[in-house]
């Protein structure tokens, strides 16, 4: 009997489907944007994002707000 065998037959399994639970979500702040700049070689997919350039959540909020506000015809 192998040790992963053993395992399953004590403990089972940890946690249930990852899908199946909730995650938080992460705070976006200027924290986050320094650190993201600083570390630019792990992000390595999107320029705006290496280069800082998104939204934090209050910057998000202030825009939606406006456009919200926007009448349209």
């Amino acid at each position: 009997m192998s040790i992963l065998e053993n395992y399953r037959r004590e403990i089972g399994c940890l946690k249930e489907n990852a899908l199946d639970s909730d995650f938080n979500k992460p705070k976006i702040d200027e924290e986050a944007r320094r650190i993201t700049q600083r570390e630019v070689y792990n992000y390595g997919d999107s320029i705006r994002i290496n280069h800082g350039l998104f939204y934090t959540d209050e910057e998000r909020e202030k825009i939606m707000e406006e456009l919200l506000k926007v009448k349209l015809p």
